[in-house]
């Protein structure tokens, strides 16, 4: 729980609560907020292109907001292109002002806009999901309240009736307020009810170590009534969000020292004359917030009220000040070894002082004790409930291709990403790929316990049998097979493994016995033949030819002109022989073998033959020079 000043709480939200986080984005988003569907019949919706809409939110947990979902729909169903939207998306996060939208702490214009219909139906009317990405991460602070605005157009639209999008109501929490803003003047919002239909979708925030001072013998720096201590560092992330001290006792320090503490990271500006340090207006200003008691010396933690962007690489200064109070002592660390090495190489102490000067550094290898924060994006918290993350390859677009379950919990937050390939691992004998093939990454930075379980969204690819399916997991370089459950309606296959590594979804087949023209021992196939390959299909003790339904069988890409049951081996069983036109055959002056795939009516097959490609394309000589 949060306990800084209430006043340096509103000034820090407003100029410091947005960070466009400067790092690679992870992978996929998780589901951070959802205020729920639209309602099927009764409701309507507020103007999103003459007003500037908003609604309030809350979240649970520290964290990066980069995507949002909104349900529009528009009173001539359905909606038209080009004359009522031009596509462009205008998108707010205010902070709350008295139950209305307060200050903008973000705004942006939409990216990789997409438009679906998820079937449902108000008042005779489609409503469109709406997707967007924000073009910025914007940094919200758990527990307190935000309101999310949209505004669907470039411009804003006279109002005429009939003919404008609306955002649609929430069918869960639609007697909750919202508000709305006539052309987008946001001193004039109004607000009613009708909670809209919306989702946010991004990553946890936690903080982890950037930058660390903790090692070498200790002594303690005290100043005397109202002075200063200060020591440079250089961040090499591009935010910051808290800083912890190590402080001495010192008068009724730890117990009054805590009191009124603050810190504020000050950049560093160069002075007129000598070795002086002069500083810059504060960056950041935080207070004491966490007092964790170890004696005669206590770590304090001083947290922002959202992380201050710094630039990576800079020279920044934490100055550490109790006004009023005449217990300032830090601790500092020296060189430990002969060459008195400096255990902070990329700062140094500045003793105390009462105004902006320091008159230089206590020892050029001396350094204060303090641990600088960033804020890292993660989508899967430290918890010991079971964990969810939903995962989508950036390639692949917005769709959630898989879901991971930390069964027994995350000890250590982290970030789980996927990445899809065609290309892997050979796959186990007897089992084939769907159509495209595709190849599961999943990793994770966290740390956990116990099982995992993977559920992989396979609906953008076809399978012959779905009840068939299998996931398998690459274990000991080698794939095994997951005790699996398929849910056919939904197109998703779940497995528990142990770890997280390549995992593919496979259905079983059929090695079967292909004769390519059979009675040749070459199997001469000639491209430009205006006839026909024939091609057997063998009946074994282990497989019946009959079986195989024609219509399914594929030979180099070729469907078969005609079939029937011979037995073409002599040995007394039918096997199925096929004729396909040559020239459409997939095949060039380099293959060797040709694939046949077909299926029964419980598995897939699949046979293999050597071609000889005849005749061989002639190569040009070179003219010889004539003499």
């Amino acid at each position: 729980m949060k306990t800084w000043n209430n006043y340096l709480t509103n000034v820090m939200m407003v100029i410091f609560s947005v960070f466009c986080l400067l790092n690679a984005r992870p992978a996929g988003a998780a589901l951070l907020f959802d205020n729920g569907d639209v309602p099927v019949l009764g409701w309507g919706g507020g103007n999103i292109q003459a007003f500037a809409l908003a609604d309030d939110f809350q979240l649970s947990e520290d964290a990066f907001i980069r995507r949002a979902e909104i349900y529009i729909s528009q009173y001539n169903d359905p909606i038209p292109e080009g004359d009522v939207w031009d596509g462009t998306v205008e998108w707010w996060v205010f902070i709350n002002d008295n139950g209305k939208p307060g200050d903008v702490i973000a705004s942006g214009s939409g990216a990789n806009i997409i438009s679906t219909d998820p079937g449902y139906i108000i008042t005779n009317r489609t409503a469109y999901k709406v997707s967007f990405d924000l073009d910025q991460d914007v940094f919200i602070i758990e527990g307190n309240t935000y309101w999310f605005g949209v505004h669907l157009a470039s411009a804003y639209p006279a109002l005429i009736s009939g003919t404008a999008l609306t955002w649609d109501i929430s069918a869960t929490y639609f007697n909750l307020p919202s508000a709305k803003s006539r052309g987008g003047n946001f001193e004039n919002w109004e607000t009613g009810i009708r909670d809209r239909a919306f989702s946010l979708y991004g990553d946890n925030a936690v903080l982890v170590p950037d930058q660390v001072s903790y090692s070498g013998y200790w002594y303690f720096r005290g100043c005397g009534f109202g002075s200063r201590l200060s020591q440079s560092f250089i961040p090499q992330a591009s935010n910051l969000g808290a800083v912890d001290l190590r402080l001495g006792l010192g008068g009724n320090f730890p117990a009054v020292g805590s009191v009124g503490s603050i810190i504020m990271i000050r950049p560093p500006i160069p002075a007129p004359a000598g070795n002086q340090l002069q500083l810059g207006s504060p960056v950041g200003i935080a207070t004491a917030s966490i007092l964790a008691e170890q004696g005669q010396n206590s770590w304090v933690r001083f947290e922002f009220a959202a992380p201050i962007a710094v630039t990576p690489g800079d020279l920044y200064v934490i100055e550490w000040n109790t006004p009023g109070v005449d217990i300032l002592s830090w601790m500092t660390i020296y060189a430990t070894d002969a060459d008195e090495s400096d255990p902070y190489k990329d700062g140094s102490a500045y003793g105390c002082t009462s105004d902006y000067f320091y008159t230089g550094t206590i020892s050029p290898n001396d350094d204060y004790v303090f641990i600088a924060y960033s804020y890292n994006a993660v989508n899967t918290p430290a918890s010991g409930e079971p964990v969810v993350v939903q995962l989508t390859d950036p390639g692949t677009g917005a769709a959630i291709d898989a879901t991971v379950t930390f069964q027994g919990g995350v000890t250590a937050a982290g970030t789980t990403s996927l990445t899809t390939s065609q290309a892997g691992e050979p796959l186990p004998s007897g089992f084939m790929l769907g159509d495209p093939p595709v190849y599961y990454e999943i990793t994770t930075t966290a740390d956990y316990t116990g099982p995992v379980e993977v559920c992989i969204d396979y609906s953008e690819f076809y399978f012959g049998f779905e009840g068939a399916l299998t996931l398998f997991h690459f274990e000991d370089s080698e794939w095994v097979e997951l005790e699996s459950s398929v849910d056919t309606l939904n197109d998703v296959i779940c497995a528990t493994a142990t770890s997280l590594s390549p995992f593919i979804v496979a259905e079983p087949e059929i090695l079967v016995h292909i004769d390519i023209k059979p009675g040749s021992d070459s199997n001469s196939i000639n491209l430009k033949s205006k006839g026909v390959t024939t091609v057997a299909v063998l009946t074994t003790e282990d497989f019946e030819a009959g079986e195989v339904n024609p219509d399914s069988v594929l030979f180099a890409g070729a469907r078969p002109a005609r079939w029937r049951l011979k037995d073409v081996d002599d040995d007394g069983d039918m096997d199925l022989l096929f004729h396909f036109k040559t020239r459409e055959l997939d095949l060039n002056q380099n293959s060797t073998r040709a694939f046949l795939t077909g299926k029964t009516s419980e598995t897939n097959i699949r046979g293999v033959d050597t071609v000889k490609i005849v005749p061989k394309a002639k190569k040009k000589g070179r003219k010889g020079s004539k003499k």
